[in-house]
């Protein structure tokens, strides 16, 4: 073989010899002639002679047929001209004579070598090895032989895409789940490798591929090299092996079906969740002064604890659910918190007094379950405090994080859905919202020695605190103490549903002979016999309904008595703070802040300051209006007062008792009050109320001429579950107020609100009040509503 250098001056010297040929002495050229060497070079020549001849080169002749000749129709002698002038003229290109040309008459001098006449092409090649050979035209191959071609090329690529692929990502899977877990690798470093292990065996693929479709039958039909080079061969043979990798590619993702995809991206969770939980257990032993601490979880396959982190002076360990205080607490759902352990009915000697071979002697322990999609998967057990027992601040702290190792166990979208669940459930139960199981299960847990201390306390038989499911207007059994079942039942079933429909406390001893024998000998499917009952509603600081306590039964066969009723009570606004939430406690503080800063407004009546507050003195008020709520008709009036801009009488917009009540809404935020609010009598058509009620001149307000300002008085009927209904309206005028406080109340009539014309009657009602100018001793702003 030549060097480069040579064959290129080879190319170039037989490229101009051939273009002699073809031209001539005259320097005409062939029609349409063109010469293509390799690829490499290209001659196109001018128009040819009409006028046909011989033309010599260096001894060889060369019969040229004329244009005319050329330009006939296909076929018969013209079609044989052609033929005979094309191999004439590759002849005359191979050099086949004894002359100085020889040396380009070496073995593929012009391989590749094609000319175009009148855009009829023909190939030409050697076809022998040595010597001059016989220059023939390169026959294109048949349809089946460039099928057969693409099959076989696509073969070898299909094995190479397969393996590719597979191997890419079993390794790929394989390395993501070992070497980058325990190294901190990333997924796309494990993609990284898995691609240059199956680049590495897909070199051998090819071969293995293509022997094996050669024996199967498969193999490149038998064509020439130059046969291979034409472009229809070409062609098909990319067209098979793109076709063919394509293919193998998508078999080779075929791993993808029993892999498991977040195998590598769990492991690196679980290792990540080990540090942090061991984290956790060191920090939770130190930070409650303990001697030890763990975190085990419930195997539900075997049916036992194992523990997963321990501190340093504890080990591994299995722990049968059965035994001790760790299995009662994992098997029922409830924390322990043990003083000492050698006084309870679960302390085992072999287990307690040398724990697992550490040679500890457990004395007080602390187990806190953890809580996951509504069942224990866990405990956080904590042995033995260093200076004293474990105390409540304790449980808080433990619950708190138990429930934080909850939602590290969880997915975040399993996390949220949980605490969706929780927040609709406490929206329609009128309470605060339970943000996780943990809490709310600690909760049921300190309900029980809560009743049984209350039903010990109050001597009756049985004890239930029932909530109200407001989306169905239901009660259900929250806790109960003795032998009422837990139940669910429409506020008419029941004397709770009395309690919570009404708002008001119901205490009774109950006669045989009174209606509905039947239901009193089998109270609620119980089967007890109900003699005596005490329901006590729970209120929010709306006063608004969230559930009631019922007791059942006074031991001593007589009825609860006075101080059993302010009992409950208290305990009653306890339970209230606890289901609000933790801003409770400051909501009813604000109220109570507000009552006091009303009555001491209403006191202080000595100076006659008439544009900073007006007393109003509100006595009864006679022939109310029956109730158009839910229940018997009567009603539960209260009565607002608010001074206003304009005579509200002549407003005849709708939505009033909305726009009161978002005021009132937003004063429940505020120690200052600008609406005065007089205390609900119950069931009441002649209520007697006698309260002096201080409505300070709101600050936006103060600079406004008495002449334009209204004191505009508002009846209600207060709803203990819904929005209180808004019944009637009156107003007074300001600057027709006394300047000396007025001797005796007046009676005054009610109007109707806008909307509501014709809904209650108030043709005969009255409410009776007198008004009196207050001081200005204190920037109050009025009344607790």
């Amino acid at each position: 073989v030549l060097p480069e250098g040579a064959a290129a001056v080879r190319r170039t010297a037989t490229i101009r010899w051939l273009a002699r040929a073809a031209v001539g002495a005259e320097r005409r050229a062939v029609s349409g002639c063109r010469l293509d060497l390799e690829g490499h070079s290209r001659r196109s020549f001018s128009k040819a002679s009409d006028v046909g001849g011989q033309v010599a080169v260096e001894g060889l002749p060369i019969e040229v047929p004329s244009s005319q000749q050329l330009r006939a129709p296909s076929g018969g002698g013209a079609a044989v001209d052609r033929r005979v002038a094309t191999r004439r003229l590759a002849q005359a290109a191979a050099g086949h004579s004894q002359s100085a040309w020889r040396p380009w008459r070496w073995p593929g001098a012009v391989s590749g070598c094609r000319l175009a006449l009148d855009g009829r092409s023909r190939h030409f090649s050697e076809e022998s090895e040595g010597g001059l050979g016989e220059i023939s035209a390169i026959e294109v191959p048949s349809s089946q032989q460039l099928q057969m071609l693409g099959l076989a090329s696509a073969l070898p690529f299909l094995g190479f895409g397969f393996l590719d692929n597979a191997l890419m990502i079993i390794c790929g899977d394989f390395m993501d789940s070992t070497l980058c877990v325990y190294f901190n690798f990333s997924t796309m470093a494990a993609a990284a490798i898995g691609n240059t292990v199956s680049d590495f065996f897909g070199i051998f693929s090819g071969g293995m591929v293509e022997s094996l479709a050669i024996r199967c039958g498969v193999e490149e039909p038998p064509i020439t090299r130059a046969q291979k080079a034409l472009f229809e061969s070409k062609c098909w043979q990319y067209t098979g092996q793109a076709v063919g990798i394509v293919i193998g590619c998508i078999l080779g993702c075929c791993p993808l079906i029993w892999l498991d995809p977040e195998k590598g991206e769990r492991l690196k969770r679980e290792k990540e969740q080990s540090q942090v939980f061991q984290s956790v257990v060191d920090k939770v032993a130190d930070m409650l002064h303990a001697e030890a601490a763990e975190l085990v979880f419930v195997d539900a396959v075997r049916g036992d604890l194992y523990s997963t982190n321990v501190t340093s002076n504890l080990h591994h360990h299995r722990w049968k659910l059965g035994d001790g205080f760790m299995g009662h607490a994992a098997t029922s759902g409830k924390f322990v918190n043990v003083a000492d352990v050698h006084d309870e009915l679960h302390y085992d000697p072999k287990l307690h007094d040398n724990f697992l071979g550490t040679g500890i002697i457990v004395r007080s322990l602390l187990c806190m379950p953890v809580w996951h999609k509504n069942e224990v998967v866990g405990l956080i057990n904590v042995i033995n405090k260093k200076d004293g027992t474990f105390t409540t601040r304790d449980e808080d702290v433990l619950s708190a994080i138990s429930t934080h190792v909850a939602v590290a166990m969880g997915r975040t979208s399993e996390n949220f859905e949980e605490v969706l669940e929780n927040c609709e459930k406490s929206m329609t139960q009128q309470a605060s919202p339970i943000w996780n199981t943990t809490t709310m299960q600690r909760r049921k847990t300190l309900f029980e020695p809560v009743l049984e201390g209350m039903s010990h306390l109050l001597g009756a038989e049985s004890l239930s605190l029932l909530l109200l499911d407001e989306e169905h207007g239901e009660l259900y059994t929250e806790a109960v103490q003795g032998s009422l079942p837990k139940r669910r039942g429409k506020l008419v079933d029941s004397f709770a549903g009395w309690t919570v429909e009404r708002g008001l406390v119901f205490n009774r001893r109950l006669e045989p002979e009174e209606s509905d024998p039947d239901r009193l000998r089998a109270y609620q499917g119980s089967g007890v016999e109900v003699r005596s009952v005490l329901c006590v509603p729970i209120f929010d600081t709306r006063r608004k309904c969230l559930g009631a306590f019922e007791a059942v039964n006074k031991m001593s066969n007589e009825a609860f008595d006075a101080d059993d009723v302010v009992y409950v009570q208290q305990v009653a606004n306890y339970i209230a703070l606890m289901l609000e939430g933790p801003t409770a406690e400051l909501r009813r503080v604000l109220s109570l802040t507000r009552q006091h800063l009303q009555h001491k407004a209403a006191i202080e009546t000595s100076g006659l300051q008439r544009d900073s507050m007006v007393v109003c003195y509100l006595e009864q008020g006679q022939d109310l209006p029956e109730s158009c709520g839910d229940g018997d008709g009567m009603m539960d009036p209260y009565v607002t007062f608010q001074i206003v801009r304009g005579d509200p009488m002549k407003d005849e917009s709708s939505g009033l008792a909305q726009r009161i009540l978002s005021q009132r809404s937003q004063e429940v935020r505020k120690h200052s009050w600008e609406i005065g609010k007089s205390n609900t009598e119950f069931m009441e058509r002649y209520p007697k109320w006698h309260e002096t009620i201080a409505i300070p001149v709101p600050d936006a307000l103060k600079d406004v001429p008495s002449e334009e300002l209204y004191v505009h008085v508002l009846l209600w009927d207060y709803d203990s579950l819904k929005e209180d209904h808004l019944v009637a309206q009156a107003c007074f005028p300001l600057s027709r107020m006394p300047r000396t406080a007025a001797r005796g109340a007046r009676p005054f009539a009610l109007h109707p609100i806008p909307e509501q014309k014709g809904l209650y009657d108030l043709d005969k009602a009255r409410i009776w009040l007198s008004f009196s100018p207050g001081v200005e001793a204190q920037p109050l702003s009025a009344s607790a509503s």
